[in-house]
């Protein structure tokens, strides 16, 4: 459970009150390399993207559970957000594998020349003004 001292996205924290009545600043954590990348996360659609709070400074990748898109949602320094960048998952294909086995002549009998197409049409054309 969060509280005003434990925030969930490293927001403010107040000070504690010691016992002996007097304010005490939360601890910072030991020297550990600063982060300005979070890892990825899933949200619902474009609405669940805009609502994810990222810590300011940092950048989060936000894969969409509804469509095969993910967002990449960024807060300057001081708090304020970059707007939402939107990217389409497209699958990449070896073009090795898309090359004929051999090497030797490709197969043409399945194509027609641009001579034969363009006279066909002609017929085509000549038969409906009929």
């Amino acid at each position: 459970m969060y509280s005003y001292n434990n925030p969930p996205y490293g927001g403010f924290s107040y000070p504690q009150q010691s016992t002996s009545g007097q304010f005490m600043m939360p601890q910072q954590q030991a020297a550990a390399p600063a982060q300005n990348m979070e890892g990825a996360r899933w949200v619902q659609g474009e609405v669940g993207a805009r609502a994810y709070q990222v810590r300011p400074g940092c950048t989060a990748v936000l894969m969409d559970a509804e469509d095969s898109v993910f967002y990449v949602k960024s807060v300057d320094t001081y708090g304020m957000p970059q707007p939402l960048r939107k990217f389409r998952f497209t699958e990449e294909h070896d073009e090795k594998k898309n090359l004929p086995q051999n090497s030797g002549q490709m197969d043409t009998s399945n194509f027609v020349t641009k001579d034969d197409l363009d006279q066909r049409i002609k017929e085509r054309l000549e038969e409906l003004m009929k």
